[in-house]
């Protein structure tokens, strides 16, 4: 209902501005549905800089991978962690206060905007 609601109140033209700043229920859903359901595996990244994260450093030029599934899905991170693997370290860090299957766009929302609390998020 609220959802209908908000499409209701944006009008017949929507466009991605419409969406994103006065839809965030609808903004919040499809966020919630590509944490659920990434359409990635794997995002391979380069550090451009030398980067630390709690008491580790990763150099400039290594390669960082992240996967949004084992993030957001895998029971090994059901301890609120996030494991980051790069060629020379494993790194552990808080992402999500509580990773799980259960689909709730409001952590997409405030108050919690859970997505906003961290620089990775």
């Amino acid at each position: 209902d609220e959802l209908l609601a908000e499409q209701k109140a944006a009008g017949a033209n929507l466009d991605y501005n419409t969406i994103r700043h006065d839809m965030p229920l609808l903004h919040a859903s499809v966020s919630e549905a590509l944490r659920l359901r990434p359409p990635l595996i794997f995002l391979m990244r380069t550090a451009m800089t030398d980067l630390q994260i709690k008491d580790v450093v990763i150099p400039r030029t290594d390669t960082i991978f992240l996967s949004p599934v084992y993030s957001g899905l895998r029971e090994e991170v059901r301890n609120d962690f996030l494991i980051l693997n790069t060629c020379c370290a494993q790194i552990r860090f808080q992402i999500f206060s509580k990773p799980t299957e259960a689909y709730d766009p409001y952590r997409f929302l405030a108050p919690r905007n859970e997505h906003e609390k961290h620089t990775h998020g």
